[in-house]
């Protein structure tokens, strides 16, 4: 993976004698890409200890005493090296002379998103390899035993921060080794002798939920909070305190099995390959039997296949398989199919700062966060195609404006004579198609306002309209604030084969334009819901009166003097910045 992460600089390396650049020019090019190639070995300096962990065997994880022991002993050397690379390489980010000539030389332009990207994406990985000791040391288990909660999340019922609960797992860590494995169905977990809190307001009036339970525990969008009252009802219910809460989705399994093929499920008579894991995923075994009194069906198979996973992982690993996995985890964390908090401060102040905790993120200028909850009572989200537009303005006076336009279509292609908000009797793929219950919230900048939106009467078939004595007029809601962002609620509906567009106009907090004595500058930072798997995003920043745009970043799709415009899969939390110069008189 280190390899071939570095070989896409052979190109340029190859040319370089050749490209016709001053002397001046190439002393400015050359310090940075030879920053680089070191950090390159030193980084495959670090891969090095860790491969001799395996002394020919195979890396076992999770397998406890002297092994477990070794690969903190390992991680600790190796992130020693990281660390030494990750130093190197900030200190090229940071070199903006370098970027420059690369942007501005036509020779070299070709290479520019090669090479930034490659920095990019070597600085995170050995940020990561630095962190990894710590992290491994807390996990693990090493120092005392660790009890963590894992809940699985079903992105086809999307929700804050990621899916449905559909299941608790229950993991205790003892110097590498698991020593206590617990498996629950998530309305098992509920202890309904005891008194249980009320739930979220939306969640209330919207669902008439009377209770907050365990299933709906993940409300916030900031996952920190939200893996709090996870733990506290799962506290309540099951009488455990845990040390950490680590959620998982559907998508970060598939590239764990994928990794990991072939997985037999002797007792289902099923073995789980790349080929057929979407399919066992989402419709589970259509003949499947469970013989648990404890899990349904599904569950029960998915219950299984993490024990398999967890045996393989034990077993052994060859180097492919082990980097492939590491490299996994860092594409779960960093696109929100995994996300981690921990009770020990160190440890999750390591996670805050490399935005693995799922927080909702300080921005020094503009904010946007958009967060769909299912409340249909079904799964129907992968049927779902939504899209972001998001167009920025200003007056006179630096007064900002923010127009943002959410399109959701409806793929489903079952029938529906009317949509009703209901739980449906019938087999889990009955599930999947259907009309689409929706709860919005658009998280905003402090200091935010909302001006205008799309009027949206209250569904007839909700349960709201069919169960309350009077009509609810469901204009948009001014939500509880989480991290003090302006949060906007609105419920609707999308029936099937339709598509639906709301639109919210935003008066945008002040100092979001940033004005120097050249010129101005804004900065917005889009958080991407988890579990989602890319919306397409659009943004269009106009220059303020009198000013036109000098540069952008990251590279935008268009720009003309007086609008920006960028185009994106929101696939991870993503930082724009547009900087304005003044017009000449």
């Amino acid at each position: 993976i280190w390899l071939s992460l570095l070989l896409p600089l052979e190109p340029l390396l190859q040319r370089m004698p050749f490209l016709p650049i001053t002397a001046g020019e190439g002393n400015r090019l050359i310090p940075g890409i030879a920053e680089v190639l070191q950090a390159g070995e030193e980084s495959l300096d670090g891969v090095q200890e860790l491969t001799a962990l395996s002394g020919g065997g195979g890396y076992k994880l999770l397998d406890g005493g002297e092994s477990s022991q070794k690969l903190v002993e390992a991680l600790e050397k190796a992130g020693a090296k990281f660390k030494a690379a990750n130093a190197r390489l900030e200190g090229v980010r940071k070199d903006t002379a370098f970027f420059e000539l690369l942007g501005r030389k036509p020779q070299l332009k070709q290479y520019k998103d090669t090479v930034t990207e490659l920095v990019n994406t070597m600085t995170e990985l050995t940020d990561m390899g630095s962190a990894a000791p710590e992290l491994a040391r807390e996990f693990l288990g090493m120092e005392q035993p660790r009890t963590y909660l894992v809940m699985p999340q079903n992105t086809y019922e999307i929700r804050a921060t990621g899916g449905f609960i559909s299941a608790a797992w229950l993991i205790t860590m003892d110097r590498g080794k698991i020593t206590n494995l617990v498996f629950h169905d998530s309305p098992a977990v509920d202890d309904l002798t005891r008194e249980y809190p009320p739930p979220p307001v939306a969640m209330f009036k919207y669902m008439q939920a009377g209770l907050w339970l365990f299933r709906d525990a993940n409300w916030y969008a900031d996952f920190p909070t939200t893996a709090k009252v996870a733990s506290s009802l799962y506290f309540l219910g099951q009488r455990v305190k845990v040390d950490g809460v680590i959620a998982i989705d559907d998508l970060f399994v598939r590239e764990v099995v994928t990794i990991l093929e072939p997985i037999p499920l002797e007792s289902f008579q099923e073995t789980v390959t790349k080929e057929n894991v979407v399919r066992i995923l989402e419709n589970g075994l259509a003949d499947l039997q469970s013989t648990s009194t404890e899990l349904a069906p599904r569950k029960l198979l998915l219950k299984v296949l993490f024990e398999k996973l967890l045996e393989k992982t034990r077993s052994g690993l060859d180097s492919k398989q082990a980097g492939q996995l590491l490299f996994a985890f860092y594409k779960g964390l960093k696109e929100k199919h995994m996300l981690l908090y921990v009770e020990s401060p160190s440890a999750a102040s390591l996670l805050a700062e490399r935005n693995w905790d799922g927080a909702l993120r300080p921005a020094p200028g503009d904010f946007l966060l958009v967060v769909d909850d299912n409340m249909g009572y079904d799964k129907v989200n992968h049927r779902i195609r939504q899209s972001l537009e998001y167009d920025v303005s200003w007056q006179e006076g630096n007064y900002g404006k923010g127009k943002l336009k959410i399109s959701y279509k409806n793929t489903s292609s079952v029938q529906v004579s009317e949509c009703v908000q209901q739980a449906r009797p019938g087999a889990y793929t009955t599930f999947t198609e259907g009309c689409y219950w929706d709860f919005l919230r658009v998280y905003a900048a402090e200091g935010s306002s909302l001006e205008q939106s799309t009027y949206i009467p209250l569904p007839r078939g909700s349960l709201l309209s069919r169960l309350a004595k009077q009509e609810d007029p469901n204009y948009p809601s001014k939500e509880v604030r989480e991290r003090n962002k302006t949060v906007i609620g609105q419920f609707f509906v999308v029936p099937v084969g339709e598509e639906k567009v709301l639109e919210f106009t935003f008066k945008l907090a002040p100092g979001s334009l940033s004005t120097t004595e050249g010129g101005a500058s804004y900065s917005l930072l889009v958080q991407k819901q988890p579990g989602t798997v890319g919306h397409p995003l659009v943004l269009r920043v106009h220059a303020p009166p009198g000013m036109h745009i000098r540069s952008a970043t990251p590279e935008a799709f268009q720009v003309t003097p007086d609008v920006v415009e960028f185009r994106r899969e929101l696939t991870e939390d993503t930082s724009f910045q547009v900087f304005f110069g003044k017009n000449r008189p």
